[in-house]
């Protein structure tokens, strides 16, 4: 008999095995971290509807909560900037207009040492995205 484990059955595994602590709400991981410019920073686990993508996301505020327009706009041209010179991760505006960090991968044999990676780098790019973020 074959057990088929889907990505989310996979990522909380690999945190356990990491002694990562984190809360499932649903179809959602949540995890809350300490970085450089942040107490309390969530950084989430989902998986696509078809179970083949696993996404690393951190979620800010709205993007027009940046209420000056020109300073909305040179935000998002350094977030845009950035996303091509930072490997793996990527900054940009979900379809909510939020600010997000993320990471994707569609690994099918993900390693706990590979989601820790994953994980480091969205916090890291969290620390660079409020350095940009315009305040």
């Amino acid at each position: 008999m074959v057990i088929f484990m889907g990505l989310l059955d996979t990522a909380r595994a690999k945190l356990d095995e990491l002694g990562i602590k984190y809360e499932q709400r649903g179809d959602i991981i949540s995890m809350t971290w300490e970085t450089d410019h942040f107490d309390n920073l969530v950084v989430n686990i989902m998986a696509s509807p078809n179970d083949v993508w696993l996404y690393i996301i951190a979620q800010f505020t709205s993007f027009f909560e940046i209420a000056d327009e020109s300073k909305r706009l040179q935000f998002a041209y350094e977030m845009h900037k950035k996303n091509f010179e930072r490997n793996g991760v990527k900054f940009g505006i979900d379809p909510n207009d939020n600010i997000v960090v993320l990471t994707e991968t569609n690994d099918t044999d993900l390693t706990a040492d590979e989601l820790r990676q994953f994980i480091s780098s969205v916090l890291n790019a969290c620390d660079i995205l409020y350095e940009l973020y315009p305040g």
